[in-house]
């Protein structure tokens, strides 16, 4: 089987700058996997023959503009899909989490919160505030991932904004600094290393 996992920076951007489409659907995938899709509702430019489509959205988004936001496409159609944490339904109203449940694995795409107060220029009380809230998410998605595991299968994707190693960053990268991934963010995606989970890093297209 063949997967594609992609922080697109929003469908609008993303569409601008190439010809969306064709760019994913020569590759054949099984699944393909967004994040950050940036809409209150289905876009039909993300909506392809051949596939069935899983959205979950930002539904307490104040701005004018939708942010985060994760989609699934497949060929083919799951047993069961979750967009929340099972010990947790109501934690996550920002379209971060989409969970399909096949035969024999589960796939799930995540888009993890972004707590860094210097990268996205919040204030202190806001960057607090962030940083519970990123906490938490880790800590559902692990409990999440470690208890399917037991059951069958886990197949994960997403944007975690954090890293393994500096290895797994561009050279020069921002997010090497003091600016960049906060070291319990590491930690917590190490956690997910050590449930037995193989990481294959990406790189843009």
């Amino acid at each position: 089987m063949k997967f594609i996992s992609w922080n697109i920076d929003g469908v609008n951007a993303m569409s601008r700058n190439i010809n969306f489409a064709n760019h994913l659907l020569r590759w054949k995938a099984d699944i393909i996997a967004i994040q950050e899709t940036k809409t209150f509702t289905k876009d039909k430019r993300l909506l392809f023959p051949g596939y069935y489509d899983y959205w979950s959205f930002h539904e307490t988004c104040r701005l004018p503009s939708a942010q985060s936001g994760t989609m699934v496409l497949t060929r083919h159609k799951p047993r069961k899909i979750s967009t929340s944490f099972p010990d947790d339904p109501g934690f996550d109203t920002e379209g971060r989490l989409i969970i399909l449940e096949f035969d024999f694995y589960y796939f799930v795409n995540v888009y993890v919160p972004n707590s860094q107060d210097d990268v996205a220029g919040r204030s202190k009380e806001r960057s607090l505030v962030r940083k519970d809230y990123r906490i938490r998410f880790d800590s559902l998605l692990n409990d999440c991932v470690k208890k399917m595991n037991e059951e069958k299968y886990v197949i994960l994707c997403g944007d975690f904004n954090a890293a393994i190693s500096s290895k797994d960053m561009s050279q020069n990268s921002k997010w090497q600094d003091k600016e960049g991934f906060s070291k319990d963010a590491n930690a917590d995606l190490k956690q997910l290393e050590e449930f037995g989970l193989l990481f294959c890093i990406g790189r843009a297209l």
